[in-house]
């Protein structure tokens, strides 16, 4: 039976030593003392050979998850939480929230800053959006025809003569 507080065997350790080799392990401190030491190396040469032929055969070990591109550090700190005792996996689970957190603030900082209209708007109901459109063309061609009509008024030679 599985306690809480026992840690989960790596995706590279079922592959080194597999159950067999648990076994084994299990069973170390149960043996005479002279044959410990024998029996120890002996299994962690077996899990060396493991490795050395899963790596020959396969090629590579992967996260099914994984992928160079789309794999944020904060997904890869929650894949990894299962393998820690549960006071680390606390603070890695936070470590991971923190991080999503300051993506969600950088991308809303970085769309912000791009165009704060089409951010906003993202925002709004359909109907709220139509009416936002519907004022924001209303200001911006007030403020055109403002500006043009101000500065139709002006030129050097008038502003020459009135200052």
């Amino acid at each position: 039976m599985k306690k809480d507080s026992e840690v989960l065997m790596t995706p590279l350790d079922v592959i080194a030593g597999g159950t067999n080799l648990q076994f084994m392990k299990a069973l170390l401190p149960y043996l005479r003392q002279e044959s410990q030491m024998s029996l120890a190396v002996m299994i962690k040469f077996q899990e060396i050979q493991n490795l050395i032929s899963f790596f020959r055969d396969s090629g590579s070990l992967t996260a099914q998850s994984f992928s160079d591109e789309t794999t944020s550090m904060a997904e890869i700190l929650s894949d990894m939480a299962p393998y820690f005792p549960p006071d680390q996996q606390e603070q890695m689970q936070q470590a991971a929230q923190m991080m999503e957190m300051l993506n969600l603030i950088q991308a809303m900082s970085d769309n912000t800053e791009q165009n704060q209209p089409d951010f906003l708007k993202t925002m709004l109901s359909p109907e709220q959006q139509s009416l936002f459109e519907t004022y924001q063309a209303m200001f911006s061609s007030k403020g055109k025809g403002k500006e043009q009509s101000y500065g139709s008024n002006l030129d050097e030679s008038s502003f020459a003569e009135r200052h």
